[in-house]
């Protein structure tokens, strides 16, 4: 499950960057939705799922590496303006 602080974040980077569906995204889409309509083949189905399914894992590794990454960034951005404590 993924932790509120996680969804919080990615809701952040999502205004930040903009993030929309373009004609490409929304052609695939459609095209994979009309293709798992009409399919009369459960066999069909299961291979698109498995695609779907690989495709989707992918999906989320670039996501957590892409937010790791701007993690990184934006605490090394925060230390640099935070003078150190002395003791």
């Amino acid at each position: 499950m993924v932790s509120s602080e996680a969804i919080r974040v990615l809701k952040t980077f999502q205004v930040m960057l903009q993030f929309e569906a373009g004609p490409e995204e929304m052609f695939w889409q459609e095209k994979m939705i009309r293709q798992i309509n009409e399919s009369t083949s459960l066999d069909e189905v299961k291979e698109i799922a498995v695609l779907l399914t690989k495709i989707a894992t992918t999906r989320q590794i670039a996501i957590k590496g892409l937010v790791k990454d701007a993690m990184d960034l934006m605490q090394g951005q925060f230390s640099h303006q935070i003078p150190a404590q002395s003791e």
